[in-house]
């Protein structure tokens, strides 16, 4: 866990995404010619004219009337603004190697993100609002005193890549709320996800164990992570996943039911859910055959076509594919296709197995 007291955190709108990248704004260099003269001056009245600015285009296009004096070099450019706050960020101090943490696109500048891991970033980014939420609760504050940043990949003293949780206070210079959730303070932040994770009788278990709420949730709604505040995330919120990734950070020794342990909480009903995933692919191909694997009735299979030739292996989405592959002794008719894919776009999915194991 590193805590710093200036992080220099950037708030980043890179315009809307077309088919190929973020698209950025087009804005020329210009001067404002809309001139307020200063009647209280006491001698001569001068004219106020702003040099130097940055204009959309499209705006300068519109200018009939000549306020604007442009140069003619366009400038594809992001909007960003910066603050100096306290930050917190939290990183496991091993990883287990049958666990792909490490696989989540970061960043906003990587070009169109590899959909294969964003089920990592999904989770990732869960963790962190459990976090969030959490930490938030325990101080008797808002969660929107805490900024819930984008999870990154850095790399530490002793030269190894690691994931990073990261968060920070929302007040500019910091608010000290982040300070609360050191070892030596208020609310441990160790201790807090040793509770968030065991503790039955506090949230957010105690929220997301009722029975009814795990059938009918089955990823977040706004019983459990979801709030309006966070609502450009709702498509990636997943208490199960949120879970996992937190407690495969806190234990290395957590494999998320890769060796067919699942008798964790945020697991228990993955095999039935993986199996019932399998069953819908029937709606897109029809004629295809549901399965398990020979001596992992807990992992589902499905055939890609009606000949049952190409298979594809539900698998959790923090699970290494290419390890479960070499211990199971599956050959490259199988394709290995994560739940959380298959639950959110499976049309693409299935698109993307079948060209991959031909």
């Amino acid at each position: 866990m590193n805590f710093a007291e200036q992080s220099e955190i950037f708030l980043v709108n890179p315009g809307y995404r077309d088919e190929e990248d973020f698209t950025g704004f087009q804005v020329q260099e210009a001067s404002d010619h809309d001139a307020q003269r200063i009647w209280w001056w006491k001698n001569s009245k001068p004219l106020v004219k702003l040099a130097g600015q940055a204009i959309s285009s499209e705006v300068l296009a519109e200018d009939q009337v000549g306020r604007y004096k442009a140069e003619d070099d366009v400038v594809s450019a992001w909007l960003a603004s910066t603050k100096i706050t306290n930050s917190l960020q939290i990183n496991p101090i091993r990883l287990n190697p049958d666990l792909r943490l490490l696989e989540m696109d970061v960043g906003l500048s990587m070009g169109r993100r590899d959909p294969s891991r964003t089920g990592v970033r999904a989770a990732a980014i869960s963790a962190t609002e459990i976090l969030v939420q959490r930490a938030a609760l325990d101080l008797d504050i808002a969660p929107e005193e805490f900024d819930a940043l984008a999870p990154n990949i850095m790399v530490s003293s002793s030269g190894q890549r690691l994931p990073y949780l990261q968060i920070s206070d929302a007040l500019p210079n910091g608010s000290g709320f982040c300070r609360h959730l050191l070892g030596d303070s208020t609310i441990p932040v160790s201790d807090l996800i040793r509770s968030i994770l065991d503790d039955s009788e506090a949230w957010p278990r105690n929220a997301v164990s009722d029975t009814v709420h795990s059938i009918r949730c089955g990823s977040s709604c706004y019983r459990c992570l979801q709030r309006y505040n966070n609502r450009n995330l709702h498509g990636l919120l997943d208490w199960r996943l949120g879970l996992a990734y937190l407690r495969a950070i806190f234990d290395p020794g957590y494999a998320s039911g890769f060796d067919g342990d699942y008798e964790h909480f945020e697991l228990s009903d993955w095999p039935l859910a993986s199996r019932e995933l399998a069953e819908q692919t029937k709606t897109f191909i029809p004629g295809n055959k549901v399965s398990r694997i020979d001596g992992r009735a807990d992992i589902s299979i499905f055939s890609l076509d009606d000949r049952h030739s190409r298979w594809g292996v539900v698998v959790h989405p923090l699970w290494d594919a290419k390890r479960l592959f070499e211990t199971l002794e599956l050959d490259r008719s199988h394709v290995a296709i994560d739940s959380f894919e298959l639950s959110r776009r499976p049309l693409l999915v299935l698109q993307r197995a079948r060209s991959a194991s031909r």
